[in-house]
């Protein structure tokens, strides 16, 4: 059963990501974030929660920007300048126990603009490994990115997935 749900899940993926290329992000300083920002507030779902993510989308942009995920998993707060949205990313995305302290990422299209900005929490690398926990994928299609927000996979095996030695039971 879980072999023919991951085929479903391969070629659903498969055919909607066709002809999309995969973006790349810069890090940038705050200050480089200029504008009239709508912001989509990603994930703070329950007290643990690493996937959590703030991208802040140019009003008036050539590209649309969509969440790889259900509509509970993010809202939306439209029309803010750039001071206003960043500060709201970064109380959004710094409530965590473990946090330590925020990147900016640049999602850089094909032309060099900016398709939107990421605000991105990093955590105390002694807790889960690493700093950085999340591995986004941005996809461009057309006119229109794809964000996908995961947790990088060995932060996940670190989380979910136990491996006790079986021996000493």
């Amino acid at each position: 059963m879980r072999a023919f749900f991951l085929l479903v899940l391969f070629l659903f993926f498969l055919t909607t990501s066709a002809g999309a290329i995969n973006l790349d992000t810069v890090e940038v300083k705050e200050t480089e974030i200029q504008g009239m920002f709508d912001i989509i507030l990603y994930g703070a779902r329950h007290g643990d929660d690493l996937e959590t993510v703030a991208l802040l989308v140019p009003l008036n942009s050539e590209y649309q920007v969509k969440m790889y995920a259900p509509d509970f998993d993010y809202r939306i707060d439209r029309a803010k300048d750039a001071k206003t949205a960043t500060n709201i990313a970064k109380q959004f995305t710094s409530w965590h126990h473990s946090f330590m302290r925020h990147i900016y990422l640049k999602i850089v299209a094909p032309d060099g603009k900016a398709v939107a900005y990421e605000v991105r929490p990093l955590y105390l690398p002694f807790v889960y490994g690493r700093a950085d926990v999340l591995d986004n994928t941005y996809r461009l299609k057309e006119k229109t990115v794809f964000i996908s927000v995961k947790l990088l996979p060995s932060v996940e095996r670190r989380l979910y997935h136990f491996d006790f030695d079986k021996s000493s039971q």
